[in-house]
């Protein structure tokens, strides 16, 4: 669980340098999920929560590029 729970503290830096709009609702919102799967992973949640959770960022992600919020060059 060490090395996940670093991954997500590089994730949770990654989105904070890749957001362009920090106040916009859809930031707070990839942001409250990354927060989400972190406090998930300290509690030693079930894999396939930390699953679900991950699906859940990767579909607010998804939705956030198009709304311009973040800036997809080079964020992975």
């Amino acid at each position: 669980m060490d090395q996940i729970y670093k991954e997500i503290v590089r994730l949770q830096y990654k989105c904070n340098d890749y957001i362009d709009n920090h106040s916009a609702s859809s930031a707070q919102s990839l942001k409250q999920e990354v927060q989400r799967l972190e406090d998930e992973t300290q509690v030693n949640k079930n894999p396939i929560s930390l699953e679900n959770r991950i699906e859940s960022i990767v579909r607010v992600f998804n939705i956030r590029i198009f709304d311009r919020v973040i800036t997809f060059e080079g964020f992975i």
